[in-house]
């Protein structure tokens, strides 16, 4: 029987231009793809609102961005970029943070009908991360 996963308390802070490069540096350790100057220029001057860092005792250990869009005619929150370095993915942080953009998109957004995300095929682990906070793979590009 597995052990239950110990969950460590985290709190959220903005992204904005004094920090944007603590952003830059997660994204680099976390994710294989890189992020051009222009996506981060985007991320402070456009989707502030709705993205957020996550911190565990004052440590910056995850973050996600988050833009408001169209998708196939309703407004949906679409998921840019979503993650926790990796010493702290088996603590709850990811779950944590899925759980503050839901709740971040009902009550300032009340009008979106989705909350939806693009990941690579090959991350399996985030796949089998995703499925349990509730997203089903709709189509593979």
């Amino acid at each position: 029987m597995e052990a239950p996963k110990k969950t460590l308390k985290v709190s959220y802070g903005d992204i904005n231009s004094q920090n944007i490069n603590i952003l830059r540096k997660l994204n680099f350790e976390t994710f294989p793809v890189k992020y051009s100057t222009p996506f981060y220029i985007k991320v402070v001057l456009e989707y502030t609102e709705l993205s957020q860092f996550a911190f565990y005792n004052d440590i910056v250990i995850g973050a996600y961005t988050v833009r408001l869009e169209e998708f196939r005619e309703k407004p949906h929150a679409y998921i840019l970029t979503f993650g926790v370095l990796e010493p702290y993915r088996k603590f709850n942080v990811g779950r944590q943070m899925m759980e503050n953009i839901e709740k971040d998109v009902v009550e300032k957004h009340p009008e979106v009908e989705a909350i939806y995300l693009h990941m690579h095929v090959i991350n399996e682990g985030g796949k089998r991360f995703y499925e349990k906070c509730g997203f089903i793979v709709e189509e593979k590009l």
